[in-house]
């Protein structure tokens, strides 16, 4: 998916998921939010009824 068709929303939930996770080493971030933005969308397109999730809550899951 190209990042000019990503929706605002999920480029900030992107970037606030990111935020959550600071405290991890740089290769650790990228291989647990790698994709996020465009798995995303892509999953907002498939179900328009479905909502951006609530950034601390999933940095939490997607912590190690």
């Amino acid at each position: 998916m190209n990042t000019a068709t990503v929706p605002t929303e999920v480029t900030r939930f992107a970037e606030l998921v990111r935020a959550e996770l600071t405290d991890l080493s740089p290769d650790d971030l990228d291989d647990l939010t790698d994709g996020l933005e465009a798995d995303l969308a892509e999953s907002l397109e498939e179900d328009p009824t479905r909502r951006v999730p609530d950034p601390v809550a999933y940095g939490a899951d997607l912590r190690p």
